[in-house]
C-alpha cells in the first residue's frame, strides 16, 4: 500500500510541475501607435498593427514580441528585444510635422510586456520638458517651453471604429454627446472605450 501511495504522489507532483511550466503565450493583439512631437499638435500615428508573441518575423504592420526580459536602459542592443519593426507613421492625427517612421521592438516574460520605440525627432529638439519656465535676465521676462515628446499605445476595448487606427482617439472637440468637455481627448462615440498607454518624456 505504501508503494502505491508514494507512486501516486510522485505522479501528481510531475503533473503539477509540467502544468506550471507550460503556461500558454498571450494571444495576438491589435493595436495602434502614435508619436507626438514636442510642439503638442504634431501627432503622427500608425494604422492598425498586430502584436504577436513568440516566433515569427516583424514587418511594417506586425510587431513580434520575443520571450525574454530585456535590460531597461533605453538601448536597443539587448538580444532579448528581438527584431525591430519598421512602422510607417502616415496618419497625422492633427497636423503634419511629427515623425514619419519609427522602429518598435517588444519582449515579454511571465509578468510584463516591454516596448522599445525609436524615432528621429523632425524638429531636432528632443524635448523632455513640459511648459518649463526660463527667466530672461536681459528683459526680465519669463519664456515658457512647449510640450514634451510623447508616445501612445492604443488597445481596443469596445470602439466600433478602432480599425481607423490612432484617429479613433483624438481631440473630440466637444461632440454632441459630451457637453461637459471642450476639445478633450476621447473616442468618437458615446459609451466606447480604448486602453491607452501614454509615455511622456518629462
Amino acid at each position: 500500500m505504501k508503494k502505491i501511495i508514494l507512486l501516486t504522489s510522485a505522479l501528481l507532483l510531475v503533473i503539477i510541475l509540467v502544468a506550471a511550466c507550460s503556461q500558454p503565450k498571450p494571444a495576438d493583439q491589435k493595436f495602434s501607435l502614435a508619436i507626438s512631437d514636442n510642439s503638442g499638435g504634431n501627432k503622427n500615428g500608425a494604422s492598425i498593427l498586430t502584436l504577436k508573441f513568440g516566433d515569427g518575423n516583424s514587418s511594417s504592420n506586425t510587431v513580434v514580441a520575443k520571450k525574454g526580459t530585456p535590460v531597461i536602459d533605453g538601448q536597443a542592443g539587448d538580444a532579448a528585444w528581438g527584431q525591430a519593426s519598421e512602422i510607417n507613421l502616415s496618419l497625422p492625427v492633427q497636423t503634419a510635422g511629427g515623425p514619419s517612421m519609427a522602429t518598435v521592438k517588444a519582449a515579454y516574460d511571465e509578468n510584463n510586456i516591454y516596448f522599445l520605440v525609436k524615432w528621429q525627432d523632425p524638429t531636432g529638439t528632443e524635448s523632455i520638458h513640459k511648459n518649463m519656465l526660463t527667466y530672461n535676465a536681459a528683459d526680465k521676462t519669463w519664456d515658457k517651453s512647449g510640450n514634451e515628446d510623447r508616445v501612445y499605445f492604443l488597445f481596443n476595448i469596445n470602439a466600433t471604429d478602432f480599425d481607423t487606427g490612432c484617429a479613433v482617439y483624438c481631440h473630440v472637440g466637444n461632440p454632441a454627446w459630451d457637453v461637459t468637455h471642450d476639445s478633450r481627448m476621447g473616442t468618437n462615440n458615446p459609451g466606447e472605450s480604448i486602453d491607452v498607454w501614454h509615455w511622456k518624456a518629462h
